[in-house]
């Protein structure tokens, strides 16, 4: 099911590597960068998030696997398997990886905020034009890659 941007507001420019977190809505988008854009015409209020590090967190040693989990909806469930994974079972801090770090964030009210899914994000990037601000950079996403893609 295809998406489409309908208004967009750029608040900052997008540093080379981006933290993209989704609310479960899907209605509005936030960059830990510093950019904000409206989804289906949602405005919110600007936000600057504090940059920070993310380290990618190997799940070779898990049981469950998120390799299939890359259609457009997945995001949600994607963070919150990996939340389980490494921080409730694991006692990995969000702030070391993506998922966690969308897991925690919170916007006002908003706290259901996830990382987007491989087809989430490919959505979003087709739409790069309009959004602005995407680099020929590396981009976080909450699909697992399978090792016999690499």
């Amino acid at each position: 099911m295809a998406h489409s941007l309908q208004q967009v507001q750029i608040a900052a420019r997008v540093a080379s590597i981006l933290k993209l977190l989704l609310p479960t809505n899907q209605q509005d988008v936030v960059w830990a960068t510093g950019v904000q854009f409206c989804y289906h015409a949602t405005v919110l209020g600007l936000d600057f998030c504090n940059s920070q590090s993310i380290y990618p967190q190997p799940a070779s040693n898990q049981t469950a696997s998120r390799t299939a989990a890359t259609p457009i909806g997945m995001g949600m469930a994607n963070t919150n398997q990996i939340y389980s994974r490494l921080t409730a079972a694991g006692s990995v801090s969000t702030s070391n990886y993506a998922a966690g770090v969308a897991w925690a964030y919170s916007n006002g009210d908003k706290t259901d905020w996830f990382l987007p899914s491989k087809d989430e994000l490919a959505q979003l990037y087709t739409q790069k034009t309009t959004v602005g601000g995407f680099s020929n950079a590396r981009y976080w996403s909450s699909s697992e890659v399978d090792n016999a893609a690499v």
